[in-house]
């Protein structure tokens, strides 16, 4: 879960976003500097509650099964022929 994710889940941090950036959209990375900014103990709180990892999930909702293995197999080419 992200910062901002966690962020809109405190029920004092979500108030503050929508009153300073409004409903619309806005990118992650602004809001993250205003929270370090205007609350940085809750944002160091969120950032080491925040789970580091540069590995993506892979959906099976938009994929067949099919898909997934020819994909799997690909990687396991590349991974073998190094």
């Amino acid at each position: 879960m992200t910062i901002v994710e966690q962020a809109m889940q405190n029920e004092e941090l979500r108030k503050a976003i929508l009153i300073e950036f409004g409903f619309g959209e806005v990118k992650p990375k602004k809001v993250e500097k205003w929270l370090k900014e205007q609350y940085p103990v809750q944002f160091a709180e969120l950032k080491r509650n925040t789970k580091k990892s540069n590995v993506l999930q892979f959906s099976t909702e938009l994929t067949t099964a099919e898909e997934r293995t020819a994909f799997l197999d690909r990687v396991m080419k590349v991974i073998d022929s190094k």
